[in-house]
């Protein structure tokens, strides 16, 4: 059963799902990326292990781009999650983040997440819901698509070498493969507005989404 929203479903971002979500949403982007990416690329996911804002250990996902023979990275995507949001792990990752800029590597980043910090300052005069930041390394500069919560998820652009141009990431199909792979409409607490809450306007439109049907 697919989701009832057109776009990103707010009630992912529960803390209850947001850890599986996560997970499935990294695997999708690395299949989806694996039948996109021309030869020599490879996808692949790497982990770490981290400490979230409460403390409690965690192995965060995200998809590396490499180039072949020599496995050099070109790009990463991050979906970021509460670890890259709130505490210690925003000023941890910033730090990440701009020593893989500034050795080369271009960095996606996909918010999903409405609450918590934005990665980029400029993010808050533009964003009001969910975003994508792509760091250009090659070019030191930050591109930013945002959208709302009644709007579809855009295809992003993923950069390899400047000779070889880039690929299109279509994200509204990664989240349709993760709320299907997932059960997500087994798991969500529809019957209870979202969290963190939605403006009134768009909590009226929600609701009205996900009521039961005759």
């Amino acid at each position: 059963m697919p989701s009832p929203f057109p776009g990103m479903d707010p009630y992912l971002e529960d803390r209850s799902v947001w850890g599986e979500v996560h997970h499935v949403f990294i695997s999708e982007c690395m299949y989806l990326l694996s039948d996109l990416l021309p030869a020599p690329y490879v996808a692949q996911i790497r982990q770490r292990a981290v400490r979230d804002a409460d403390s409690t250990e965690v192995r965060i996902g995200h998809v590396d781009v490499v180039r072949k023979p020599d496995f050099e990275f070109v790009s990463t995507i991050e979906l970021l999650s509460t670890w890259h949001k709130f505490g210690e792990g925003v000023g941890e990752y910033r730090r990440d983040r701009e020593a893989l800029i500034s050795g080369g590597t271009h960095v996606v980043e996909v918010d999903l997440l409405r609450d918590g910090e934005r990665s980029e300052p400029k993010c808050a005069e533009v964003v009001r819901d969910y975003c994508v930041l792509l760091h250009r390394a090659d070019q030191r500069r930050v591109d930013v698509w945002p959208w709302t919560v009644r709007e579809p998820l855009p295809h992003i652009p993923v950069p390899l070498k400047q000779s070889d141009g880039e690929v299109a990431l279509d994200l509204g199909s990664v989240l349709n493969e993760v709320y299907d792979r997932a059960h997500c409409s087994r798991k969500l607490r529809y019957h209870h507005p979202p969290v963190p809450p939605l403006s009134p306007e768009d909590a009226a439109w929600a609701a009205d989404l996900v009521k039961p049907r005759d």
